[in-house]
């Protein structure tokens, strides 16, 4: 009779043991899902943020017109907020594709990092601003706090993403500072295991022309007999 899978002749469990080799502790297991759950949940606010700066504009935008449909000199201004609101939601694209088509070292990068300095929690105050501004005179028309509320939100989902960004930078600042502490580690045990291996190899014979490393490199003739 063939022993079971898993004991082995000698009464080792092999399942138990494979099973602890494989198996993660609670505290590795909780570290990977927190940061799972915050990268997982920046992407998903980031683009939130995206759509709904958007939206806002589009919102902006038809209280504007309509103002201007009644001859309202504030629609001038709800349609400007709508306009700035939109192209500073939409800087990102026009990022992406000179990305793709301008050389990393043009000039022209230089240029464009001032026209990009307006991002992260910088658009909290501008965007705030405009939605007090825009509720301001709303002449009983209630789209006018519907516009002011979406661009006040904004600019809280942007110090939302700004706090988020700290986190992660936190903790990749930690994950480089382990990985150099790990690449010191292997560096001083690789010099320790090389001054061995200095101190095991014996030193060429007195007298003799030929080094080690000449005795140990294989004959020609002999290379080409096989």
């Amino acid at each position: 009779m063939l022993p079971a899978l898993g004991t082995n002749p000698i009464g080792i469990n092999i399942e138990a043991s494979i099973g602890s080799r494989n198996a993660t502790t609670p505290s590795q297991s909780k570290k990977f899902y927190r940061a799972f759950t915050c990268d997982k949940f920046y992407d998903c606010l980031l683009y939130f943020t995206r759509i709904w700066g958007v939206l806002t504009a589009t919102v902006l935008a038809g209280v504007g017109i309509d103002f201007l449909y009644h001859s309202r000199l504030p629609g001038y201004w709800l349609i400007a907020y709508a306009v700035t609101i939109f192209i500073g939601e939409t800087l990102w694209v026009a990022t992406v594709f000179l990305k793709l088509t301008v050389r990393a070292d043009h000039r022209f990068w230089k240029i464009w990092k001032y026209c990009t300095m307006l991002d992260d929690w910088k658009k909290t105050p501008p965007y705030i601003l405009m939605g007090l501004m825009a509720m301001y005179k709303p002449y009983k028309l209630w789209l006018v706090y519907l516009g002011g509320g979406f661009a006040i939100f904004l600019g809280l989902l942007y110090s939302i993403i700004s706090v988020f960004q700290k986190i992660l930078k936190k903790r990749i600042g930690k994950k480089e500072n382990r990985l150099g502490d790990l690449d010191s580690l292997e560096s001083s045990r690789f010099e320790e295991i090389t001054e061995v291996l200095d101190d095991a190899i014996p030193e060429p014979m007195p007298g003799s022309s030929v080094s080690l490393s000449d005795r140990l490199r294989p004959d020609q003739e002999s290379v080409h007999e096989i």
